[in-house]
């Protein structure tokens, strides 16, 4: 196979175009997901055979540990690099060469990476494990979640006003039919006269306590108790006959529309009491918050599920898994894998794939959570968490809830964890790797 690969690049092929062309048929069936290459646990050696010896100076002394050079029987030197060969590494030996071998020994090195990567982070089954947001209550330390944010100051929709606007139900009569709308769709327009479209059996003989009877067995709500869903609705409907002069016969042939008026208001004030619960209970100056290792999150070493992989020709060295998951070959989010990859203080990263509960860290957020683009361990022990955001979204409502909660998460770790919002170039002109290294440094 090697051999084929090496046949594609000397007749034009890119090195990566040779790889797709030569790799084994595989059936692929609807869902399928090409697995990762296995990577090998230790790389050999990899030989050079030159005309004349290169030129070291340059190397540092644990480069020049990495070289052995030795003389052929004929003509020339032969050199054995050990260990891995960083991009550095391959730019001082290309230059250390002489200038018409250059373009060889770059296409061995290619080769040589390609058959041996090096065993990854996860191949050896090495600890990835993050601190969570955690929440005091009653003296015992919880994991922060959506749960608190209703339960721990409790909700009721009778806490917010009885009433829908014009714009979120409306009935109009015009001639011989009614107009309703809700939520500002026309949702019905039928004739007066057409029984088959309209039930008017009960409109003479149903009160406006029956109509919210009727209503409260269609809108039952798990975190809502019966009676309180039904006062509600009985507020509503007589504040929508006292205060709207809405008919109650008009109320009772719309209370299908109605129905779904009252289901996306009380919807609405759920997340209103969510938003409120949320800020309060990690936001408020009382809020007990603390960001632990006791309910950490750990990246399953032996299972990476992402949808499709990387397949850019640039090498990163540091990820934890053997593949890139979910990452294009270029654009900002890939510069900004590059600059972790580069980071000198960066021991491994991740792809974090979002919506993967199981799989990848996230945040909580008032409605739902935040899957931060990457996650790293630092030399030092120290967790950094990135979310890279283009210039267009920095300002959003969506990037700020997001940007609150990372800082706080970062502000609870007594030192542990680090947050950062990264941009193409932020206010300082810093580029990604520049912001990188002013947040771990300094």
């Amino acid at each position: 196979m090697g051999e084929l690969h090496d046949r594609l690049v000397s007749m034009g092929f890119e090195g990566q175009e040779a790889d797709q062309f030569i790799e084994p048929g595989q059936a692929q069936f609807p869902g399928f997901i090409e697995p990762p290459p296995t990577y090998e646990t230790e790389t050999p050696p990899l030989t050079l055979h030159l005309s004349a010896e290169p030129d070291l100076s340059s190397f540092d002394l644990i480069e020049q540990a990495q070289v052995e050079i030795s003389q052929t029987e004929g003509e020339g030197v032969k050199i054995e690099i050990t260990g891995e060969i960083s991009d550095e590494l391959e730019s001082k030996l290309v230059k250390a060469v002489p200038k018409k071998e250059r373009a060889a020994v770059r296409a061995t090195i290619a080769n040589h990476r390609r058959r041996h990567r090096p065993s990854s982070p996860s191949d050896k089954q090495t600890p990835f494990i993050i601190p969570q947001l955690c929440l005091w209550v009653d003296g015992e330390l919880e994991l922060v979640d959506e749960e608190w944010f209703l339960d721990a100051r409790g909700w009721s929709p009778l806490d917010y006003p009885a009433q829908l606007t014009e714009g979120e139900f409306a009935i109009r009569e015009e001639a011989n039919r009614y107009e309703i709308d809700v939520q500002g769709k026309r949702v019905v327009e039928r004739f007066l006269g057409a029984q088959a479209a309209l039930d008017l059996s009960d409109v003479s003989t149903m009160t406006d306590l029956q109509l919210s009877r009727w209503l409260d067995r269609r809108l039952q709500q798990q975190d809502i108790r019966q009676e309180v869903l039904l006062e509600f609705i009985r507020r509503t409907i007589t504040h929508l006959i006292n205060q709207r002069d809405i008919p109650l016969s008009h109320l009772i042939l719309a209370r299908y529309p109605l129905e779904k008026a009252l289901r996306q208001k009380i919807k609405d004030y759920r997340e209103q009491a969510f938003s409120s619960g949320y800020q309060n209970t990690l936001f408020a100056p009382e809020a007990a918050i603390e960001t632990s290792y006791d309910f950490s999150f750990s990246l399953d070493p032996d299972n990476n599920p992402a949808h499709w992989w990387y397949s850019g020709s640039y090498q990163f060295g540091k990820h934890y898994y053997p593949m890139v998951g979910e990452l294009k070959s270029e654009g900002e989010e890939f510069d900004c894998a590059q600059a972790l990859d580069r980071q000198y203080l960066v021991k491994h990263w991740a792809r974090n794939l979002e919506k993967q509960p199981d799989f990848s860290f996230r945040l909580p957020l008032a409605n739902g959570y935040f899957y931060p683009d990457f996650v790293a361990e630092l030399s030092d022990g120290r967790i950094l968490v990135v979310e890279y955001k283009g210039e267009h979204l920095l300002d959003s409502p969506d990037t700020q809830e997001k940007r609150n909660i990372g800082q706080l998460w970062e502000e609870r770790s007594n030192g542990q964890a680090l947050f950062m919002m990264a941009v193409k170039q932020d206010a300082q002109g810093r580029d990604v790797y520049q912001q990188l290294e002013h947040k771990l440094v300094g």
